[in-house]
């Protein structure tokens, strides 16, 4: 969606007592809003690494796990599908395959992350989700 009229109802001081729990996150949240931007989707349990074990860097602006069924639909439905909106939350930060870790063990490691994180970034999901209704 290009008009992205409810993003200045996104505030620090909406985001910024969440992201204090989130170790080194950023009080304003980075926001892709452009006609170009991509989020690539995977339908298992791909997550980036610095060795681009899953081949997904260079395909996006950004990378998450299994929610692309409302794009997919949208795409197919061309200029019948409804405006729609994504809003994602980004929970896992790049995984360094240096150090000797399999990936499994880097995937045990993107699943503790998600486990300590995740749910505060779903909080800032739905304080934008929010800004997006309240916006309407």
């Amino acid at each position: 969606m290009r008009d992205l009229y409810f993003l200045g109802a996104i505030t620090p001081d909406l985001t910024k007592v969440n992201a204090s729990r989130i170790q080194g996150a950023r009080a304003v949240p980075k926001i892709w809003s452009s006609a170009d931007d991509t989020i690539v989707t995977t339908d298992f349990f791909g997550f980036d690494t610095s060795d681009n074990h899953f081949k997904l860097q260079g395909l996006g602006d950004v990378s998450e796990m299994g929610d692309a069924v409302l794009g997919m639909v949208a795409q197919e439905l061309g200029t019948q599908a409804p405006a729609w909106i994504a809003i994602r939350n980004v929970s896992d930060p790049q995984i360094k395959a240096e150090g000797g870790m399999t990936i499994n063990q880097e995937g045990d490691l993107a699943d503790k992350i998600y486990k300590a994180y995740g749910r505060w970034s779903s909080v800032c999901s739905a304080v934008v989700c929010w800004a997006a209704v309240a916006a309407l």
